[in-house]
């Protein structure tokens, strides 16, 4: 008897053995998932009724899940669903599937599955938010919109991130689980899914942008999730590839509105990308127009464009006529 039958047959045992355990994390990524993720299912489930052990239990199997090596999304797809229906109407920490449920929103754009699966993580968010003492607008759980959902979501985390432990927490949690999935994705994708997921993303950036940034003194600065990021989606996809216009004018202002409220004009890293990303869309005057409103509101950074501007390029020409 192989691992996987064996799975299938002690699937509904109620003993918890720690060897079959990490046999089973160890073949997440085989080709009969279903079958271990079912077992993995049921043993959360006896796990979170009996101790808060259960809690590093899953972070291990959402770990497990998103490394990049491992990261297929049929599978995270498949233990989304099965994680839910056991759960059915039950109490659980929310907070430790979110990276699963976002990085399948990236590559799941339309699926009226994924819509029910938002309503239900969205339910469990209300519980959790009061439960750690969150404000949060009101939300209808049967909005038919999981993007709406992940907005609702950063939303309530940029309202709350000044005084609440809870969420620095999980949004640093989030982002560094999100890396490595993310780069597959963007990396291999077809643009429709690109772009979907750019769009997500963008909202991380508009609300959450404070809260992922560490300055080079607090961190391994290229390592950083927040600067991963912007390497990902900003330097290696916005800025290199050509989108329709549309998308950029929707996407780049909330990119702009995160990157802004850091601090660009003493952060060279920073500096260079918010530079470049300017240099390339100036010729779009709707997007030049928004720019220019950002910025007024931003002397420091003036002053630093100005400087680290070559003289003759449309960012040079732009800031200068800002400044005066």
């Amino acid at each position: 008897m192989d691992l996987e039958q064996l799975f299938a047959v002690i699937v509904h045992y109620r003993t918890e053995n720690s060897i079959l355990w990490n046999a089973a994390i160890n073949h997440l990524k085989s080709p009969n998932f279903s079958t271990v993720i079912n077992y993995i299912v049921e043993q959360l489930a006896i796990k979170f009724e009996r101790s808060q052990s259960a809690f590093q239990n899953m972070r291990q199997v959402v770990q497990n899940l998103l490394t990049e090596k491992s990261y297929k999304l049929e599978v995270c797809l498949y233990f989304l669903r099965e994680f839910l229906r056991r759960a059915n109407d039950a109490i659980y920490p929310v907070e430790l599937i979110v990276p699963i449920w976002l990085v399948v929103a990236f590559e799941k754009p339309k699926a009226d599955e994924l819509n029910d699966i938002s309503e239900s993580i969205c339910k469990n968010l209300r519980v959790s938010f009061r439960k750690n003492g969150l404000y949060f607008e009101a939300f209808s759980a049967d909005s038919s919109s999981t993007i709406l959902s992940i907005r609702w979501l950063f939303e309530t985390v940029s309202k709350n991130a000044n005084s609440n432990k809870w969420i620095h927490e999980n949004i640093m949690s989030w982002s560094e689980l999100l890396v490595a999935p993310l780069y597959r994705i963007l990396m291999n994708a077809e643009e429709t899914t690109v772009i979907h997921c750019c769009h997500i993303m963008s909202y991380l950036y508009m609300y959450a942008a404070q809260q992922i940034y560490k300055p080079p003194s607090e961190c391994n600065f290229n390592r950083s999730p927040f600067v991963r990021f912007c390497k990902l989606i900003l330097q290696n996809v916005l800025l290199m590839r050509e989108f329709p216009a549309m998308f950029v004018r929707e996407v780049l202002p909330n990119y702009m509105t995160g990157m802004l409220s850091l601090p660009v004009h003493s952060t060279p890293y920073l500096l260079r990308v918010v530079s470049d990303v300017l240099e390339k869309h100036l010729d779009d005057n709707f997007l030049k127009e928004i720019f220019k409103s950002m910025l007024k509101e931003k002397p420091q950074l003036i002053t630093a464009l100005y400087a680290s501007s070559k003289v003759g390029t449309r960012l040079f020409n732009f800031v200068s006529q800002i400044k005066v």
